[in-house]
């Protein structure tokens, strides 16, 4: 989160604040979150054991012996301090059965997206940098301009006309295949309003702490859900104005 020596951890006024990346964390200088701070030369948020088979978010700090020299960042809260309510579960599970509908329109989902994983996820990113909604038509026209970017960098005669059939076979299966991709787009959409109504519950929840990107006050970098099962989400605003669209045009 933070160190003295590189001056991310430091005194502004009547607060005192903390940034490791986009989001400036900051706490009265006067109270005990404030002071701990303060006093501290480095500040961690502790939240991802990797060591096992599976990763571990909602890590077991208890047995951590505390240190004044070490600030550790509390970004845990429960659920009675979220305010999910009964509407927002309505509306939650309305976005993600249909989600669930479109995806089951598909008729093979790892077919389709077969060699299609890393442009589709570059063209998602693409869409949160612009605003726009991902599509099949406009996910064949990223698809055309980026492979043929890789088609012009060869000079060879013979590799170039490889780089080009690969190129016409990827955008002629995205047109053979439009409405199975446009299932796939609408499911995804579908999702990012249930996260949406899931992320409105938890930003409007209380912190501890103020964040800010550039002097403007901002949400939470995002979240981790754990369910009733011992599964757990990741739940970031993917929206262009929240952390991860800012984070892509930054």
């Amino acid at each position: 989160m933070g160190s003295k020596k590189d001056n991310t951890i430091h005194r502004e006024g009547n607060k005192i604040s903390q940034r490791e990346n986009l989001i400036k964390y900051s706490y009265p200088a006067s109270s005990d979150e404030g002071k701990a701070l303060n006093h501290a030369k480095i500040s961690l948020a502790l939240h991802t054991r990797i060591d096992k088979p599976e990763r571990e978010y909602n890590i077991d700090t208890s047995k951590l012996k505390s240190h004044p020299d070490v600030h550790i960042f509390d970004q845990k809260f429960s659920r009675p301090d979220s305010r999910h309510h009964t509407d927002d579960q309505a509306e939650f599970e309305k976005h993600f059965n249909n989600a669930s509908k479109s995806f089951d329109k598909i008729r093979d989902h790892d077919g389709l997206v077969e060699g299609h994983t890393d442009h589709l996820q570059t063209y998602i990113n693409k869409t949160v940098r612009t605003g726009e909604s991902p599509n099949a038509s406009g996910y064949k026209k990223h698809l055309a301009e980026r492979l043929q970017k890789e088609v012009d960098k060869v000079k060879m005669p013979k590799t170039n006309a490889l780089k080009k059939e690969h190129m016409d076979n990827m955008v002629h299966d995205v047109e053979d295949n439009k409405e199975q991709f446009n299932h796939l787009f609408a499911g995804h959409r579908h999702l990012e309003k249930a996260r949406n109504v899931l992320l409105k519950s938890l930003e409007s929840s209380p912190t501890k702490q103020e964040q800010t990107i550039n002097g403007k006050e901002t949400k939470p970098e995002g979240f981790v859900v754990s369910y009733n099962d011992n599964s757990a989400r990741k739940v970031v605003n993917r929206s262009k104005e929240g952390f991860s669209g800012q984070n892509l045009n930054k």
